[in-house]
């Protein structure tokens, strides 16, 4: 297993020993007359190879759709859900990403779904545009719209659409840190349950505690819990950004988002932005063996390009 404080990279597929900086690849890769969006794209495809097959997350706003281009083709990528738009946004960008080449993972809500067939309307656009995974999580709303209180109802649900099991890759939030209104007992209750439904994946909640996230990594082994789990990376973001495009989202999702994550706004507003360039030097080492992190789930703020260079430095 390389180290990664230098930014080292794998340029193997299989992890060899074949590697050069980051930063040099970038320069490598740019060139000195080539266009600002050339060197954005060249800084990502350098990202994507250190962080080791990375999801990269985007908010359902204004401009998502070309943060998107400088990704690598074929990128993973989630599309968050907020509460204040529905499911409406999320769904047209995850159809707009995987007509552009990409794998989206669509979030959904369980508590903005109103009912049965909306929620039969959003799978059937999703198996229209050949969406193959989904993430699966409770939603911050106070009360459901509908039936579905929890995560665990609307896979029940899905397993019940899909004729008895679930035919679509589909993923759960985990909780390092634990949950601001839920017991620990119940949510490894609830993600036993998640399991047992055929949830496919894990991803964390936001952590920027490296020990943190490897000690419940191994509390869910040790119940149990074998889903492939996707560590939740912090992403880079100056504070006006931030402020941007959670307006975009409407006031009350964005400030449950910052509230629900400890130290979050305090880090993320800290002069120049946040990067989470510790936190994955911290964790790259644990990347691969049988049962650890399986790899970075980016919320990327909607600024790929900036966590490109901030990884860089």
């Amino acid at each position: 297993m390389l180290r990664s404080a230098g930014g080292w990279i794998w340029t193997g597929s299989d992890m060899d020993e074949d590697r050069r900086p980051l930063g040099e690849l970038i320069g490598a890769s740019s060139g000195q007359d080539d266009e600002a969006g050339q060197v954005a794209t060249a800084a990502v495809i350098a990202m994507d190879r250190f962080l080791v097959s990375p999801r990269y997350e985007l908010w359902p706003v204004r401009g998502a759709i070309d943060q998107a281009q400088q990704l690598p083709p074929g990128s993973t990528v989630p599309v968050a859900c907020f509460a204040a738009q529905g499911l409406a946004p999320t769904i047209d960008l995850a159809v707009e990403l995987a007509a552009a080449g990409h794998r989206p993972v669509p979030h959904v809500a369980a508590r903005i779904v109103t009912d049965r067939a909306m929620l039969r309307d959003a799978v059937e656009r999703f198996d229209a545009a050949g969406i193959e995974a989904l993430f699966v999580i409770a939603g911050d709303v106070p009360e459901p719209f509908g039936p579905y209180a929890s995560t665990v109802d609307l896979l029940r649900e899905l397993v019940d659409l899909d004729g008895g099991s679930l035919r679509r890759s589909v993923g759960v939030a985990g909780y390092p840190e634990g949950h601001p209104h839920i017991e620990d007992d119940e949510l490894w209750h609830a993600l036993a349950a998640k399991q047992e439904l055929g949830a496919a994946f894990m991803v964390t909640q936001m952590c920027f505690d490296a020990e943190a996230i490897l000690t419940w990594i191994s509390a869910a082994r040790d119940r149990g819990i074998e889903l492939p789990v996707h560590v939740g990376l912090p992403g880079s973001a100056e504070r006006r950004h931030l402020v941007t495009i959670a307006g975009q989202t409407g006031v009350g999702a964005s400030l449950r988002f910052l509230s629900g994550h400890t130290g979050l706004a305090a880090r993320l507003f800290r002069p120049g932005g946040f990067s989470p360039r510790h936190l994955v030097d911290a964790l790259r080492p644990h990347l691969g063996p049988p049962g650890g992190p399986a790899g970075f789930n980016i919320f990327t703020l909607n600024r790929i390009d900036r966590l490109a260079r901030v990884l860089a430095d």
